[in-house]
């Protein structure tokens, strides 16, 4: 069996999954996390593979306001996703990713990057800032 990443999930950034097992976990009551090379993908500490011990995790990438951006928001605001300024779309039923615009919930080691390099800050209301 094992983890079989999804045909339509984004291979630009890496696809990390996880395995339940106590015996894996480096820390206590934390999950161990490890990353997917290939399709039917075990755990590599205990092999492990089905659910629900292992699982992919979902992909978060980080929404940022943009005038002209290709995903429209509520209200008519534009957006780009950060590792991805042409991608259209934010997810679909099958491909396990979604998006925030919370940067603080982004899990997307390319929309983590891309938002150090804009230097992204989240003020206190509830809009990004790109400064």
């Amino acid at each position: 069996m094992g983890i079989i990443v999804p045909e339509d999930r984004s291979l630009k950034q890496p696809v990390m999954g996880f395995c339940r097992n106590p015996e894996c976990c480096d820390v206590a009551g934390v999950e161990f996390n490890f990353m997917i090379e290939h399709d039917h993908a075990a755990c590599p500490k205990c092999g492990a593979d089905r659910e629900p011990m292992i699982g992919m995790l979902v992909l978060t990438h980080l929404l940022l306001p943009l005038k002209g951006g290709p995903i429209i928001g509520r209200g008519g605001i534009q957006f780009v996703i950060a590792c991805d300024s042409q991608r259209a779309y934010t997810a679909t039923a099958t491909n396990l990713e979604a998006v925030t615009d919370n940067p603080k919930i982004s899990n997307c080691p390319g929309c983590l990057s891309a938002i150090e390099k804009l230097n992204v800050k989240k003020p206190t209301g509830s809009s990004l800032v790109v400064t």
